[in-house]
């Protein structure tokens, strides 16, 4: 589980380390295609669903209670269970 202080994905210029070449180097976040996938548990009936981070309204963090869009267009209340970054990153060797 992530801290409740750590972002579910990262800001572009965030510093990081990046593998280059077999060794790894200090870098910096150019540019983030999000992807966050969210697994929640909806209150109404205790099932599991995974949605992409666009699909919540709410605070993105573990424990927090939100609103996820269904297939149907509604919105139901849950409860994040775990948040899963996929995103893609482009960096640049500092």
């Amino acid at each position: 589980m992530k801290a409740a202080d750590e972002p579910a994905y990262l800001t572009v210029g965030t510093d990081v380390s990046a593998k280059y070449r077999g060794a790894f180097c200090e870098a910096k976040i150019k540019t983030v295609k999000r992807l966050v996938k969210v697994k929640v548990v909806l209150k109404q009936d205790n099932s599991m669903q995974l949605v992409q981070d666009d699909q919540v309204k709410g605070p993105l963090r573990v424990g927090a209670i939100v609103e996820t869009k269904m297939p149907d267009g509604s919105f139901q209340e849950a409860i994040i269970n775990k948040l899963t970054d996929a995103s893609w990153y482009t960096v640049v060797l500092v």
